[in-house]
């Protein structure tokens, strides 16, 4: 039950840094959706998952912003986020807020330093004197600070190229049509990943010792990919339940913690993005424990 409940923590915060990654051009800004304004007519289907990443990864390498929302349900509790980032690999910068439990918690990224606004309960709880916590991505990776996430993985292993990647690995196209997503034509597609096939694509905030026991499982992630005109990604869901009823085994809440699924919506790619540091005077270090 701990491992499960560890697992989802992570793989949330994993949604959380979704956005953040990728490649950047000579100076580093944002650049405009590739062929400019939206499309009218969607590109043809694609039935090679190697054809289908390689096209969607090229539009998001491109573009290199947008705006986005996640939700994660797991157990009858649902968590959201909103936010914006811009992906520039190691000089990624996002902000975003995300409600959990009726607690809201606020994140921004940028100059490489990792900033957290905590509820007052849990601010008092875990010793900080300041409303905003901050760490390093070098820090955090070295002593796996704030929530136990080696930020500087999740920045390199959980963004929508990545995300992309894992489908060229370990992606099998079983469906694929054309339809409408919030008023726009998309190309949508349900692809089936291999987990035993991503070898180095593995979702980070998974712990070792889970990915281990999932070995050799047969393990078949469900994965709703809706790509627009530009095959840019405008809707992920992953399906995580069987991945979570393995690790959760027998136990009493197996059932329940079986059920997790992850969305993500983008919007505005190429849009611009701003992402300021908090206040000096409202920011003290990240408690290591």
């Amino acid at each position: 039950m701990r491992k499960a409940a560890l697992v989802a923590g992570g793989a949330a915060l994993v949604l959380a840094l979704t956005a953040c990654g990728g490649k950047t051009d000579g100076n580093g800004t944002a650049a405009p959706a590739p062929g400019g304004e939206q499309k009218d007519a969607i590109s043809a289907l694609f039935s090679d998952p190697i054809q289908l990443a390689d096209a969607a990864k090229a539009g998001t390498e491109k573009s290199k912003s947008s705006k986005f929302t996640m939700e994660t349900a797991m157990a009858g509790i649902t968590m959201k986020g909103s936010g914006q980032a811009e992906y520039s690999g190691a000089n990624s910068k996002m902000a975003m807020t995300m409600d959990m439990m009726g607690m809201q918690i606020e994140m921004r990224l940028v100059d490489k330093v990792v900033y957290m606004k905590m509820p007052e309960a849990l601010r008092a709880k875990s010793g900080m004197t300041k409303e905003w916590a901050k760490v390093s991505l070098d820090d955090a990776a070295a002593s796996k600070q704030a929530f136990g996430a080696d930020f500087n993985q999740l920045l390199e292993q959980n963004n929508p190229a990545k995300t992309l990647e894992q489908i060229k690995d370990a992606g099998t196209i079983k469906k694929s049509e054309k339809t409408t997503l919030d008023g726009q034509p998309v190309n949508h597609y349900s692809v089936d990943l291999d987990f035993e096939k991503m070898k180095n694509n593995m979702p980070s905030g998974i712990p070792a010792e889970a990915v281990d026991q999932l070995k050799g499982k047969n393990l078949i992630i469900p994965m709703e990919l809706f790509v627009n005109a530009d095959n840019l990604p405008v809707k992920i869901e992953m399906d995580m339940g069987p991945m979570m009823k393995e690790i959760a085994g027998d136990s009493p809440q197996a059932k329940q913690m079986g059920e997790m699924k992850m969305t993500m919506k983008y919007t505005d790619w190429g849009g611009p993005v701003d992402v300021q540091a908090p206040p000096a005077d409202q920011v003290g270090d990240m408690p290591k424990k």
